[in-house]
Order: C-alpha cells, then sequence, then structure tokens
C-alpha cells in the first residue's frame, strides 16, 4: 500500500472477478464512444465482463483508491517455444494501459508498472505497441525501443 499525496491509501493488486464491472465501466471511458446510450453501454460492460471471466489469458492489475479502480495494466503472458536450456519461458505483452484524468500525472500509473514488472519477474521481457501519446509515459517507466520486432498488418 502507497499513501497518495491527498492521504489517501492506493492498493495496488492484481485484478479478480469482483473488478469486471468497474474494468468495463473505465473501458468505456477509454476506448467507447461518447456517444453511447445508456442501453448500449450496460450491453457493452455485460459483455466485457464475460469476455474477462473467459479469455484467462489477459491478467489486470489495478490501483485502488477508496474502493475505486484508478488505474489499469493488462498483460497477456505469451508462452514461447520450449528449449534445451530453459523449457518454460514467456514473455509478456502490455495493453490497456490507463488511469483515470483526475488521477493523472501523479505517478500512479508508474507506481503500478513498477509493481506490474515486479510481479512478473519470470517473463523474459515486456513490449507494448505504444501510442504517440504514451511514449514519453513508457520512457519514463525503464522501455526502450525495439528494433528487431517486425509487424505484419492484413489491412
Amino acid at each position: 500500500m502507497v499513501l497518495h499525496p491527498n492521504n489517501q491509501d492506493i492498493i495496488f493488486r492484481q485484478a479478480n472477478p469482483n473488478d469486471y464491472q468497474q474494468l468495463g465501466e473505465i473501458r468505456c471511458l477509454f476506448q467507447g464512444p461518447q456517444d453511447l446510450d445508456h442501453k448500449e453501454k450496460e450491453a457493452f460492460i455485460k459483455n466485457y465482463q464475460e469476455y474477462l471471466q473467459q479469455v484467462t489469458q489477459w491478467k489486470c492489475w489495478v490501483a485502488e483508491v477508496n474502493n475505486q479502480i484508478v488505474s489499469h495494466i493488462f498483460l497477456y503472458e505469451v508462452p514461447k517455444m520450449p528449449r534445451p536450456q530453459k523449457f518454460y519461458q514467456s514473455w509478456g505483452y502490455i495493453a490497456n494501459v490507463y488511469t483515470i484524468e483526475e488521477y493523472r500525472n501523479q505517478g500512479i500509473g508508474q507506481k503500478l508498472m513498477k509493481f506490474v514488472k515486479e510481479q512478473n519477474q519470470h517473463l523474459e521481457f515486456l513490449l507494448v505497441p505504444p501510442s504517440d501519446a504514451s511514449m514519453s509515459f513508457y520512457e519514463k517507466t525503464g522501455f526502450k525501443q525495439a528494433p528487431r520486432w517486425r509487424e505484419y498488418s492484413s489491412d
């Protein structure tokens, strides 16, 4: 637990099914069109909760203040093909890093990323596809340019 500048406790932890409703609401803020009506939003949140329950490869870590999720990071652990030297090895794909607007620029996202890295030290490396707007955040949290990756898009 960390003390927030406003003297609020911040709890960093792995998300659980009890969080899926809040995570769906946050996803609407993060990625949804702003003109979703109530019925569309409720349907999306219900489907999103079901998705998170079914797709267990995604893990989510959250920062929580007063029982409200204020930031989250999703991580997908990708197993590598076995090798004689290291049979079990994997790497992590990070996506959907988001902090609610009123909690931004207070170091919460950076602390959450540090927590996620500490919880996943078994991974060979972490990979993230940053947007132009998020590049400085990832640089502050230790991510470097990875020139050996190539992308193919079917578009």
